[in-house]
């Protein structure tokens, strides 16, 4: 069997790439599946991969970073927090590909990645691509939720942008 990306897919990722955006592909796949498609796409480089933390499977990737941890301000507003910072932060730089993933390991990666500063002192901006029941706590958590047309209701619903 044989899913083949859509024709433009590569062209789009390389544009993302020269406009300084970071995409990532987190999927439930099995991690020499993901890097396939990863590297099919654009999204991993065969340069990303004298770094160690290019690709991770889920269950190594909790392992350094810990969970979240919820947190309550001085307003009562509900925040989260990584567990290990200082490790997701090392991790972030050049995660390109979380295989095995779970919707709670996608959540993970979404709050860690909002949680992070850009070089002006400003958080980063997470854009999330979601489609099923699972990803709604990743749509929630992003600054920009896109789902599918053919998504789930849910999905659509929490989605701030519904692709079609």
């Amino acid at each position: 069997m044989k899913d083949p990306l859509r024709n433009d897919v590569k062209k789009w990722i390389n544009e993302a790439r020269n406009a300084k955006l970071i995409v990532r592909l987190i999927s439930g796949d099995h991690v020499e599946t993901a890097k396939a498609v990863a590297f099919k796409s654009g999204i991993l480089k065969q340069e990303d991969m004298r770094n160690n933390y290019s690709v991770l499977e889920a269950d190594e990737f909790r392992a350094l970073v810990g969970s979240i941890e919820q947190k309550y301000d001085d307003n009562e507003q509900l925040t989260y927090e990584i567990e290990k910072k200082d490790a997701f932060r090392e991790i972030a730089k050049s995660l390109r590909v979380l295989a095995k993933a779970t919707a709670h390991d996608k959540h993970l990666l979404v709050v860690g990645l909002r949680t992070l500063e850009s070089g002006n002192g400003s958080l980063k901006h997470v854009t999330v691509t979601g489609e099923g029941i699972n990803d709604l706590d990743a749509l929630k958590a992003s600054n920009v939720g896109l789902s599918m047309g053919t998504g789930c209701s849910a999905a659509k619903e929490e989605a701030d942008i519904i692709l079609t």
